[in-house]
């Protein structure tokens, strides 16, 4: 008897998926912020040191988170998570030794080029702040004077911190019309007494100048209402 020999072929083995395979990594989301009136592209948990490194700003910056009106501090090791639109100023550390905010020189050049036949003063302080002064400023008819010098003092923050209140010297009055709410003849600013110009609307550093905003606060004085 012939015995019959079958032989068994066996499929080819089908590699399995590994399951835990490596896996592409997910991108990190990104959420767009505003540092310094500037848009910036951060990760949504975010460090304050990454925060100024992503704003080209030196890493000895302060960074400051603004919320309500407030400036809050952040450290370097700060771990935030931040949402689009956030906006957040990064200005030299407090030291006496600093000459300059970059924001405010940006800012007084702007000024410097809306009244270029005027003399233009900025009187830089230990605290940071700095007041920017247009010299002999026509304010038109209606006053008790002819012509002022126009000042405002920034803060650090700023532009964060809007250019507001505006100076002019003290006593200003009107000679014709009714009397003006946004006029207070005498009030202080840095020991010394000024008439404070209180036009209050919105600054967007990214649409408006300081000065165009000093332009503006010249337009109402010489056309109030």
């Amino acid at each position: 008897m012939t015995e019959e020999v079958i032989a068994v072929t066996q499929s080819p083995q089908v590699p399995q998926p590994n399951a835990t395979a490596t896996r592409p990594p997910k991108p990190v989301p990104t959420v767009e912020i505003v540092v310094n009136g500037k848009k910036v592209s951060v990760p949504k948990h975010v460090t304050g040191a990454q925060i100024k490194s992503a704003a080209g700003v030196p890493a000895d910056f302060d960074l400051f988170r603004v919320h309500n009106r407030k400036e809050i501090p952040v450290a370097n090791d700060e771990q935030l998570t931040v949402t689009k639109g956030e906006k957040f100023i990064a200005s030299p550390t407090l030291d006496p030794s600093f000459l300059e905010h970059p924001m405010q020189a940006a800012a007084a050049d702007s000024v410097r080029d809306t009244f270029p036949d005027h003399t233009i003063d900025v009187e830089q302080s230990g605290d940071g702040t700095a007041i920017i002064t247009v010299r002999d400023v026509s304010i038109g008819e209606g006053w008790d004077r002819p012509a002022i010098d126009l000042e405002v003092k920034l803060q650090v923050t700023f532009p964060s911190t809007p250019p507001y209140p505006f100076y002019g010297p003290a006593g200003m009055t009107r000679t014709s019309g009714p009397a003006l709410v946004q006029i207070q003849p005498f009030v202080p600013l840095d020991g010394q007494q000024r008439t404070q110009i209180s036009l209050n609307k919105p600054f967007d550093p990214a649409a408006e100048t300081l000065g165009a905003r000093f332009a503006a606060v010249v337009r109402w004085l010489r056309s109030p209402r």
